[in-house]
């Protein structure tokens, strides 16, 4: 039988690795949403995927941008039922603007990840500022027929933050990249 200090090394080691893992984790998560102009959303996002753990800055764009194009997905189905519900209606008109922008906001972001999993960070904020702009677009139809009260002027507001956070996080991760090249 062993006694046990011999084995207490290898607990406090593993124990000292693992806190060592998970500070880590932290700090980067910090550090990549330290520019965000929505700090909380983006320090949330990124905890909610189990993937964030052991990830890489330039994983954390990943997280952040499948957040956002989720987001996107689910803004575009609501409004194409919202569509359903309400054709023939004086709001009719915005709502085929607004699920022809969240088409194009969806494909923007899909273009993004693409552009992330070869690191041009370019490209992915051109297309992400893209998606923004679509989402604006639809806001702004919205308010201007006579659903002023729409649920998708809300939704569309986080969706804003959340692309918001996929080019803080990116750009840092292109800064990051650049200085280690």
């Amino acid at each position: 039988m062993k006694p046990i200090s011999s084995v207490s090394p290898l607990i406090l080691v593993c124990l000292f690795l693992t806190e060592f893992h998970v500070t880590n984790a932290r700090g980067l998560i910090k550090k990549a949403c330290e520019t965000s102009l929505h700090k909380g959303l983006c320090l949330a996002t990124i905890k909610a995927d189990r993937d964030y753990k052991g990830a890489k800055l330039h994983d954390l764009g990943q997280i952040v941008l499948k957040a956002a194009t989720s987001n996107a997905s689910a803004l575009q189905k609501e409004v194409e039922q919202l569509l359903k519900e309400r054709a023939s209606t004086s709001v009719e008109s915005a709502l085929k603007d607004c699920k022809e922008n969240y088409d194009d906001a969806v494909s923007q972001l899909e273009k993004s990840k693409q552009a992330l999993e070869h690191k041009r960070y370019n490209d992915v904020n051109t297309w992400v500022t893209a998606a923004m702009n679509d989402a604006d677009s639809c806001e702004q139809g919205l308010k201007e027929s006579a659903d002023k009260d729409s649920s998708i002027a809300q939704k569309t507001f986080i969706f804003g933050q959340l692309c918001s956070n996929v080019l803080a996080v990116t750009n840092k991760a292109a800064a990051g990249a650049t200085r280690s090249v």
